[in-house]
Formats: structure tokens, sequence, C-alpha cells
């Protein structure tokens, strides 16, 4: 009889441990699933924060770059012309000035959101100096770009925004060339597109 019951005390704490270090283990995969999930996030913040600019949340000019550089690594094997706009915001400064920056931070994140919704999927857009945006569009040759800058400039000319009201931009146009060597010419020619567009008035468009 004593034999029997110290059977079943046995069996009772091999149970109890057996239950007990199961529910440790649940517990432990828990935390382990909870630090997974938290360094994941931390990741995708890191990853964010060196891609985007954390103003607007738009590519930022070191990743931009970056796509600027594979487009046109792809553009030499496959031959597909690319386009570049380079877009400039008339007189930002003169709106930080009348309307405080706090007022021109909100506007740009208005400004990116607008823009960024009003191209394609395919086309990549990312902020290139403080009143500047770059816009990539793969596969699209000078008429078509053109088109697309006209249709572009008049969204934003027609968009009210708080605050400050309406706002115009300049555009600075330029596709591929066979003769570019590298996607810096593509660069330079958007950015003197650019300065012709703002030295003629503003609220235009260069094609280069």
């Amino acid at each position: 009889m004593i034999q029997l019951i110290m059977a079943i005390v046995i069996i009772l704490l091999i149970i109890q441990n057996y239950i007990l270090y199961k529910y440790k283990f649940n517990q432990m995969n828990s935390e382990i699933s909870e630090l997974k999930s938290s360094l994941n996030e931390k990741e995708e913040e890191i990853e964010k924060l060196e891609k985007l600019d954390p103003l607007t949340e738009v590519l930022n000019r070191n990743r931009i770059n970056s796509e600027i550089q594979m487009e046109f690594a792809r553009i030499k094997r496959s031959h597909h012309p690319m386009g570049i706009i380079l877009l400039g915001i008339d007189n930002l400064k003169q709106i930080n000035r009348e309307f405080s920056h706090s007022v021109g931070d909100y506007f740009l994140k208005d400004f990116s959101h607008l823009v960024k919704t009003s191209i394609r999927q395919t086309d990549i857009m990312g902020r290139w100096w403080s009143d500047q945006f770059v816009i990539l569009y793969p596969q699209t040759d000078r008429e078509t770009l053109i088109k697309i800058a006209e249709k572009l400039k008049l969204t934003i000319k027609e968009s009210r925004f708080k605050v400050i009201g309406n706002v115009t931009v300049s555009m600075g146009l330029t596709t591929s060339m066979d003769n570019d060597d590298d996607e810096i010419k593509i660069i330079e020619r958007a950015t003197a597109a650019l300065k012709i567009a703002k030295e003629s008035g503003k609220d235009s468009i260069s094609v280069y």
C-alpha cells in the first residue's frame, strides 16, 4: 500500500514538473516571438531612416541617386529610354518667411503626398534639395515625359494647400541619350533645364 502511494506521488510530481516545464517553455517561446517581432520592427525603422527623407517620407537623395544609377544600368542593357523631372517649388523661402518654417514643413509633407499619389507606381520620387524633388520615369521617352510634366504641373497649380493656398513649380526635364557615359550627365541636364525654367519666370517647364 505504501509503495502504491509513493508511486502515485512520484507520478503526480512528474506530471507537475512536466506541466511546469511546458508552461515555462511556452512562456519562453512567447518571449522569443516578441523579441523577434520587436527586432523586425527596429530593422524596418532603421531601413526606413536609411532610405527615406524624414520630413516628406519620399526617398532621400542618396537612395534616389542609387535608383537612378540602377535604372541607368538597366537602360544600357535594354536600350529603353528613361526620363527625369527635376521639380523645384517656386518661392519656398518666401513661404517659410511669411508663414513660418513649421507651416512650410507641413506644406512639404502635403506637397510630397500630392506628387507621389499623382505619379505612376513604376515611377520613383525622391527629395533632392530642400525645395527640389526628382522623379525618375523608367521606359519613358521625351514626348511622353513632356505630357506627364505638363499634367503634373497643372495638378499642383490647381491644388490648394492648407494655410498657404496655391503654389507653382518649375520643372527641368531630360531623357537618357545613347552617348551618356553615366547617370551624372542626365542629372546635369535636368539641373540645367530647371535653372532655365526658374530664370524664365518660374511656373514653367524647360526641356534639355
